[in-house]
């Protein structure tokens, strides 16, 4: 059992990224500390792509809403996600399984909906990772380091990264799913069939959920949603998306608690989401219990979301390809008003 407890976890922490560390990046005597600009900020007016039309979760959020209406408004603003200028998210994850404590932080800057930068450092049972991931047009890096060290006692992570090699490949922003607007963030929930192509909101069967405007000046909604785990079990898209944010190397899995918070934005992109799950799974033919929670916080300012600014502070820029650059530059330009 005590094994089995271990490799769940190694599983739950090495699928969810790692802690992250956004601004001064290498160097393996640095203490990261993360510059959340703009954090929790309302997103501006134009953050929109050009004719793109903002959604309003107001007309969908309301006292007497259905479930239905509820997966509906959570699917348009995973969307939204895809046709904004550009954003930034942080993501911090806790697992426990047993005794054994795992956790990982990481953040993403999207432009576009296409091209990014992610970074993420891990803990778990004493083994640490660190892996960053670079997309523009398309050019892309991919690095991976096990020269990461962790301090539990102050939650920082130290790291080394090694030069990129830039390779040629089709821009594919990371772990996108073109039809599964609401696996962008990587949300253990299937609001679509495996296709993408045909809603299905089953599992928010039973489900209950709480809407609040947390005040009239506030510009943002809360929405509590708790699933019902009978639901869960029976929907094998959810189970597949909870499978595949976790590594895919589980089976067998039962889910006792999924719940998320949400904070969103009356312009119709997220300011922050929580998501709890307590499950049991199979691994290497033995069974043990695990628990996760993970707490995202979303940033739009220009600042926030500049991958350029992200390749300089890496000491990444000189590895890329001037013409990718040039783009960058022009668009992160025309941010500024």
């Amino acid at each position: 059992m005590k094994k089995v407890i271990v490799i769940i976890l190694a599983i739950l922490i090495a699928a969810s990224g790692g802690l992250l560390v956004y601004g001064a990046i290498l160097g393996p005597a640095k203490t990261f500390v993360p510059e959340k600009d703009g954090v929790l900020l309302a997103p501006p007016a134009n953050i929109y792509s050009e004719g793109k039309a903002a959604y309003d979760p107001s007309s969908a959020l309301v006292q007497n809403a259905s479930s239905d209406q509820i997966a509906e408004a959570l699917v348009n603003v995973c969307y939204n996600h895809l046709r904004v200028k550009r954003y930034n998210f942080f993501c911090h994850v806790d697992s426990l399984s047993g005794n054994k404590y795992g956790c990982s932080d990481y953040f993403r800057i999207v432009q576009d909906g296409t091209d990014f930068f992610y970074q993420a450092l891990t803990y778990a049972s004493g083994t640490n990772t660190g892996v960053r991931h670079a997309s523009m047009g398309n050019t892309r890096f991919d690095v991976t380091t096990f020269n990461v060290s962790y301090d539990r006692s102050t939650k920082t992570f130290d790291a080394a990264f090694p030069d990129p090699t830039p390779k040629e490949t089709p821009g594919t922003p990371y772990n996108y799913y073109p039809d599964r607007p609401e696996v962008l963030f990587n949300l253990p929930l299937a609001l679509a069939d495996e296709s993408g192509k045909t809603a299905d909101y089953s599992v928010m069967a039973n489900c209950s959920f709480d809407l609040a405007l947390p005040s009239a000046s506030a510009g943002y909604y809360t929405l509590e949603l708790t699933l019902d785990p009978a639901s869960v079990n029976a929907s094998s898209e959810t189970i597949r998306c909870l499978n595949d944010c976790m590594g895919g190397k589980m089976k067998n899995i039962n889910v006792s608690a999924l719940s998320f918070r949400f904070e969103i934005w009356g312009s119709g992109v997220f300011r922050k989401i929580d998501v709890n799950s307590e499950f049991t799974a199979t691994v290497s033919g033995k069974t043990g219990s695990g628990k996760m929670t993970r707490a995202y916080e979303f940033s739009y300012t220009p600042e926030a979301g500049s991958i350029l600014k992200q390749l300089k502070d890496a000491d990444w820029e000189k590895f890329c390809p001037q013409k990718d650059k040039d783009i960058l530059s022009a668009r992160e330009n025309s941010w500024i008003e």
